[in-house]
């Protein structure tokens, strides 16, 4: 028996999905954008950063494999908690994350507080978004899960370059 016999709720959302699962799309893409972007900034400021406190090409460099390491931990323990619990709490905390580690990283000025600021951008902001955009998106269009998620991760390549070029204007 098919899902659409027995009334599978995600074939009647996809059905209906029209414009509102766009915006769901479109808005996750955005936000993965910016979740990649995000450290991507860092090799824009680096020399700035670097020639202004004093830092090392390996301390400023620390900072984005902490940011990444976070992504990479944080995704295995916040992908399994987004199954669990309402969408919304990962999407609050993430936000919060991504949003408190930027401003810290916009008025640092010690090492430590970068690298506290890059582990939390990984690890509670880009990673608790990451799984939920995924998958939420996804649901809203069942028949084309591989083109939505397609579309949705290829917003972090984006976000990469556009956020680079408009820092570095």
């Amino acid at each position: 028996m098919s899902a659409q016999e027995i009334g599978h709720p995600l074939v009647v959302r996809s059905a209906t999905a029209g414009h509102r699962g766009t915006l769901v799309v479109l808005a996750a893409t955005l936000v993965m954008a910016m979740g990649f972007g995000g450290p991507g900034l860092v090799s824009v400021f680096m020399a700035p950063m670097e020639a202004d406190l004093g830092w090392t090409r390996s301390n400023s460099s620390l900072g984005y494999s902490l940011a990444a390491t976070g992504m990479a931990v944080g995704g295995l323990l916040w992908g399994r908690v987004s199954d669990r619990i309402d969408i919304r709490l990962p999407l609050a905390i993430g936000a919060a994350g991504m949003v408190s580690s930027m401003f810290a990283m916009a008025m640092l000025q010690s090492l430590t507080t970068f690298y506290i600021a890059s582990l939390i951008y990984g690890g509670f902001g880009f990673s608790v978004l990451y799984a939920p955009l995924v998958s939420t998106s996804s649901e809203w269009f069942p028949q084309q899960r591989g083109l939505v998620t397609g579309v949705v991760t290829a917003g972090g390549a984006l976000g990469k370059d556009c956020c680079r070029s408009q820092a570095g204007s």
